[in-house]
């Protein structure tokens, strides 16, 4: 018998239980919500904003917009709702694949490329922002350490959670209204994603104070690493390490109830793609949770 094209992608690759790429792509996922992917050059060109937080152009990463693509939606839903505007930049890798990999001098190159793109975004005056941590935090980490440039010298691109805490509480009325009725569940636990924990500490306080100006109460949990560390735990040497990992602390965190399942919030791309895989259930990020309603399973 011809064994299954996912069999035989693993054969091939040496990847296991890889996630599948979204149905839908991401510019027409886009499109449905109104919102438009842009060039470089024309967001580049934008005439200066009426205020500093009016707009923000969110850039896109191959997790959110190819993986995961509930994540990326719901942070282009959310950021209108609090009156923000949202332009998403035309994708462009950010080489978290390649500094990972060791290919230090294809990442270097395309570092000076993201360079040159991250400072044409900026001058356009709106904030950039990104999606999912890992990747983001490679334009304030990885980046400049290629180049060897300061940190200061490099156009900053915020986590989610860092543009959200600068929006005044007012901001927040329509997500308050929203979540009313909720007033006495328990908190939304708060599993957290260990690169970001390292490189940017503060953005889980920020993602507190984000939630109580929405009316609900975030509780992060106590765990260590999920075990899958990008695309590693899907290696198939590293596969049986990988889970064993996720015994060690986030087993225990997973929920024992379905209706449970919507009040966890889990921050990161591979901790998400690492629960589906082992629990059968993707968990939501925080962006999912903020706008309410329920998972879809």
């Amino acid at each position: 018998s011809i064994p299954p094209l996912r069999a035989i992608a693993e054969h091939l690759t040496g990847l296991v239980d890889a996630p599948r790429l979204a149905e839908t792509p991401p510019a027409r996922r886009l499109a449905a919500m109104g919102v438009e992917v842009a060039s470089i050059d024309a967001l580049a060109s934008l005439s200066p904003p009426e205020s500093p937080l009016a707009e923000a152009i969110l850039l896109q990463d191959a997790f959110t917009s190819f993986l995961d693509p509930e994540a990326l939606d719901a942070a282009v839903a959310l950021l209108p709702r609090l009156g923000v505007r949202v332009r998403v930049a035309e994708f462009f890798p950010s080489g978290k694949g390649w500094h990972v990999k060791g290919h230090l001098g294809r990442f270097e190159t395309l570092a000076r490329a993201n360079l040159d793109r991250l400072e044409r975004l900026a001058r356009s005056g709106r904030p950039l922002v990104g999606v999912d941590p890992a990747t983001t935090l490679v334009f304030r980490d990885e980046l400049p350490k290629a180049l060897g440039r300061a940190a200061e010298e490099v156009p900053e691109v915020l986590l989610l959670p860092e543009l959200l805490d600068r929006l005044p509480a007012t901001a927040f009325k329509g997500l308050r209204d929203a979540h009313a009725g909720r007033a006495g569940d328990p908190p939304v636990r708060f599993l957290r994603h260990c690169t970001r924990e390292a490189l940017a500490p503060d953005a889980a306080a920020a993602w507190r104070r984000v939630f109580a100006r929405a009316g609900l109460d975030l509780e992060p949990v106590r765990a260590g690493c999920c075990g899958m560390g990008g695309a590693w735990g899907h290696e198939r040497p590293n596969a049986a390490d990988s889970r064993g990992i996720f015994g060690l602390s986030w087993a225990a965190e997973m929920p024992h109830e379905e209706a449970a399942w919507d009040r966890l919030a889990v921050e990161g791309f591979s901790c998400r793609s690492q629960v589906d895989r082992i629990c059968g259930q993707r968990p939501r990020s925080p962006a999912e949770v903020l706008l309410g309603g329920r998972r879809d399973g």
